[in-house]
């Protein structure tokens, strides 16, 4: 018989953690550190491993706050043509 109460939590059990996979919160998440690590600067040859290192730790960062029990993986590409940049992280 039902007596009303909660069920017991195991002994030493995670609480719970909202686990849905909201793809619009890390693409946010990707776009912001481009755009703080890039901003309208111009290609230079020599800043592609600064921009790189940069996108991906504040990234990586910004995921680990989430708290979420997945794993990421992506692929950075920066794309430079005449006038225009373009950065491009492909979520996989």
């Amino acid at each position: 018989a039902a007596s009303g109460r909660a069920p017991r939590e195991r002994a030493g059990a995670l609480p719970a953690v909202r686990t849905s996979f909201v793809v619009d919160e890390v693409s946010n998440i990707i776009k912001e550190a481009i755009e703080t690590a890039i901003g309208g600067n111009a290609y230079q040859h020599s800043r592609v491993n600064q921009w790189t290192t940069s996108v991906v730790e504040q990234t990586l960062s910004q995921l680990t706050k989430l708290g979420k029990p997945f794993k990421y993986i992506g692929k950075l590409k920066f794309l430079f043509s005449g006038k225009a940049s373009i950065v491009k992280f492909n979520e996989e």
